[in-house]
């Protein structure tokens, strides 16, 4: 939202926003001279000519109802975002999983090659570039969101899918409707523009014979039109059509880190960006912040004991494939033992993904289940944290807890932690703050 605040704020529109808490972007857009109200409540509304709101606001909120009753038009981020795109070359980069890590990378893969581009990410960069460059401008790359339909709104020239598996049904009703909204998205790509997908997805390699108009394929099955071959910890050797571009070296860790490289290969050739250039700029790409992101190595006090070189890692995983992707990407690249803190997200999801999301805790050395959060949900009866902890605990693990609340989980990371370890947190809410706090006992 920020992104978008700021663009039209620079082409100016008079911009007011709010949020229920000061945060990085909130703060840098006060600086540029935008308007900004910590907390909502009617105040300010009145004299706007169009309210535009996040999937994660309700119509319960009281600059909503104020909006509505005074008649001032109210659309959705992703409306607004559609709209925008329509006056640029757009990038629109969707998927269950990896499209936060993707958009970031051909971002910052474009502003290396110094082809002004928008960029519109869910998540912060490690190393910071301007969303918003200076001067003339072509490209818009955005992140589309399957949440609410979201990505429906847009109208990319590249259509990128990552990956599609079973997620937001809340939204859906069924699969087979998350399924051919993807389809839908992906056909909507103009004849002049192309589709990107991943064919080592199941999801999608089903659907490919649905899929309408050029389309180039990615992944390390050598049916990919742009295929990896693993040559060693984060190296590859990339083919077009079978024939040998050259190898490439990336510095984020795991297979999905791999083919999020090769979405972003597949789209900067699409581009006319040179191999080199793209290899190059992924070898100096250090990622997204929350996604497996090295928070800090350090020696630390957790009780009576001082516990030396731990490495704390943050990550958003919060559905049981991201979980176990990145617990195999933590154990292979390191090979230490990982004690993981997971924070489930959404009753609706733990329910649906109980037992996967208890299968891949088997990936941590230990495992630290906190209570569920419930963002935008009630609770549902049955469904906890614990419940997720003892359905792992039947399925052969030893060392898995449920805790309920951060103090408990400091506690027992003060009784299993040792030298050397991982500890990762994992969730899509607030369970970061944790790393904040282990941070405050070096």
């Amino acid at each position: 939202m920020s992104t978008l605040a700021e663009l039209l704020f620079s082409d100016g529109f008079q911009i007011s926003g709010s949020d229920i808490k000061a945060s990085a972007p909130t703060r840098a857009l006060a600086e540029k001279g935008v308007s900004i109200h910590i907390g909502h409540d009617e105040t300010g509304v009145e004299q706007a000519d169009i309210v535009v709101m996040t999937a994660a606001v309700h119509e319960d909120n009281p600059e909503i109802k104020i909006a509505r009753k005074m008649n001032i038009p109210v659309i959705k981020r992703a409306e607004l975002l559609g709209q925008l795109m329509r006056f640029f070359y757009g990038i629109g980069i969707a998927g269950t999983h990896g499209k936060t890590t993707v958009t970031a990378m051909v971002g910052w893969m474009l502003h290396r090659e110094r082809m002004n581009s928008i960029v519109a990410v869910g998540g912060e960069f490690v190393d910071h570039i301007p969303l918003l460059p200076e001067g003339e401008t072509r490209f818009f790359v955005a992140e589309a969101d399957e949440y609410d339909r979201s990505f429906l709104r847009m109208h990319p020239c590249l259509s990128v899918v990552t990956s599609i598996e079973p997620e937001h049904l809340e939204c859906y009703g069924s699969y087979e409707i998350l399924e051919n909204q993807f389809v839908e998205f992906a056909n909507r790509t103009p004849f002049f523009g192309r589709q990107i997908v991943c064919i080592d997805s199941p999801g999608i390699k089903k659907l490919i014979p649905r899929l309408q108009g050029p389309l180039t394929t990615y992944g390390l099955s050598d049916k990919a039109d742009i295929q990896g071959i693993i040559k060693g910890d984060r190296k590859f050797e990339v083919r077009q059509q079978g024939r040998r571009l050259g190898d490439a070296r990336i510095l984020l860790p795991g297979t999905h880190n791999l083919l999020n490289s090769l979405a972003t290969i597949s789209i900067g050739l699409e581009l006319g960006v040179e191999f080199y250039a793209i290899t190059n700029a992924l070898n100096q790409f250090r990622g997204v912040k929350r996604r497996l992101e090295l928070r800090s190595r350090l020696d630390m006090n957790l009780g009576r004991k001082k516990v030396r070189d731990l490495l704390l890692v943050d990550d958003y995983a919060h559905h049981p494939t991201e979980v176990k992707a990145g617990l195999t990407a933590l154990s292979s690249t390191y090979r230490r033992r990982i004690v993981l803190i997971f924070q489930p997200h959404l009753y609706s999801r733990t329910q649906q993904f109980s037992k996967e999301f208890a299968k891949s805790f088997l990936a941590a050395d230990i495992a630290i289940i906190s209570k569920i959060f419930p963002a935008r949900e009630k609770p549902i009866p049955g469904i906890s944290g614990e419940m997720l902890a003892e359905l792992s605990q039947e399925m052969g693990h030893q060392n898995v807890y449920f805790a309920e609340d951060f103090d408990q989980i400091m506690t027992l990371l003060e009784e299993v932690a040792l030298k050397n370890d991982i500890i990762v947190t994992m969730g899509a809410g607030d369970i970061n703050q944790i790393i904040d706090r282990l941070e405050g006992k070096r």
